[in-house]
């Protein structure tokens, strides 16, 4: 499953490298102006590709962008690629949900029910894109 992950960031530009040592303690991140993605290699291999799917989300935020997007907040964005990250890895059979529920939470203080129904629509289409990367079905 990484390297379709890997593959789908190439095809929008971004390169993926496992790293020792991530800046500042994450799992991972995605700087869109080194265009690169960079996962923790001391994770599992599930949890290389949970991540993966999350940093992936982050780059097509804005790779995928839509005129109708809503502007988001980096908040606002951490809730949408994890809500990605979620759906992708529960289609796979990885439950994510000890990790990105307390994630969720943690960046949804002080974001209201209707920005959540902005980007539902938002959400399913990142959501789809990395699954047919990986034919989820």
């Amino acid at each position: 499953l990484f390297e379709p992950l890997s593959t789908l960031a190439q095809e929008i530009g971004f390169s993926v490298e496992l790293e020792q040592d991530v800046p500042h303690g994450a799992k991972g991140y995605c700087s869109p102006s080194e265009r690169k993605i960079g996962i923790s290699a001391e994770m599992s291999g599930n949890g290389r590709v949970k991540t993966l799917v999350h940093e992936v989300a982050h780059a097509l935020v804005r790779e995928d962008h839509k005129d109708d997007d809503p502007k988001m907040s980096y908040a606002q964005e951490e809730l949408v690629v994890e809500s990605v990250a979620m759906s992708v890895c529960g289609g796979l059979g990885l439950d994510t949900a000890g990790y990105s529920i307390p994630y969720l939470t943690s960046w949804s203080e002080g974001t209201d029910i209707e920005f959540l129904e902005q980007v539902a629509g938002l959400t399913n289409r990142l959501a789809n894109r990395i699954e047919a990367s990986i034919e989820i079905e």
